[in-house]
């Protein structure tokens, strides 16, 4: 017979994170999409994907300017290279808009930014959600219930693990915000923000939430000040 005093708790997955070297240095890291619940390996390999067809075709432009490279070599290659000049002129073409990449960098970056201003608004969102849930659970109501007890206990602990996978969301900002500091400054606007590896481990909500807001608005005066 079941013991009527004991109820099923599902523990939350702890997935883990993948990540993908890239040749110029920085990688791609695998995002928990939390909007849809609680992350699996599956749901991480899937963001993963998702994430690497762009950044290859972000590449197509160090290929072709490679293949210019690639045609010039030949050159040094026994045989006759005047047969050889169609080839680097096919290829010169192919990278000719590539050189164009100043006058696309402040739009590309204002994009980037939007994107990072409605992800954090999305994580800002998620932990007010926890931490409004959890201010709703009363264990002390429970006492003198095992069942609504045990019920109560594993949905808060539910709760904190779902807020540290959220905190851990906050940490894969900063190898995007490394890679774009310098290309922001190439068009001379200012980007100081404060590490989100030390944010990810505040225990201060309220102060959290308070410095991602923060954090919010100079995202935005970025993007003001940017020539577009």
């Amino acid at each position: 017979m079941t013991d009527s005093n004991k109820i099923p708790c599902v523990p939350l997955p702890k997935a883990k994170k993948l990540t993908i070297t890239l040749p110029f240095g920085g990688e791609l890291q695998s995002l928990a999409d939390t909007s849809k619940g609680p992350p699996t390996d599956c749901a991480l390999v899937h963001s993963l994907m998702l994430q690497l067809t762009p950044t290859l075709a972000g590449m197509t432009c160090f290929l072709r300017v490679l293949k210019v490279v690639q045609s010039l070599a030949k050159l040094a290659e026994p045989g006759n290279p005047v047969g050889k000049l169609g080839d680097i002129g096919k290829s010169a073409a192919e990278a000719a808009d590539c050189f164009l990449v100043f006058d696309k960098l402040p739009k590309m970056l204002a994009d980037i930014l939007r994107l990072i201003i409605a992800y954090l608004r999305c994580i800002i969102q998620a932990i007010k959600s926890i931490l409004d849930f959890q201010v709703g659970i009363d264990l002390n109501s429970a006492q003198g219930n095992p069942v609504l007890l045990a019920s109560l206990d594993c949905a808060n602990n539910n709760a904190q693990i779902s807020l540290e996978q959220l905190m851990e969301q906050i940490a894969v900002i900063e190898p995007l915000l490394d890679i774009i500091k310098p290309i922001i400054g190439i068009v001379g606007v200012s980007l100081n923000l404060p590490s989100f590896a030390n944010l990810s481990g505040e225990k201060d909500l309220p102060k959290l939430l308070e410095n991602l807001n923060t954090i919010l608005e100079q995202l935005q005066q970025a993007i003001d000040a940017l020539p577009v």
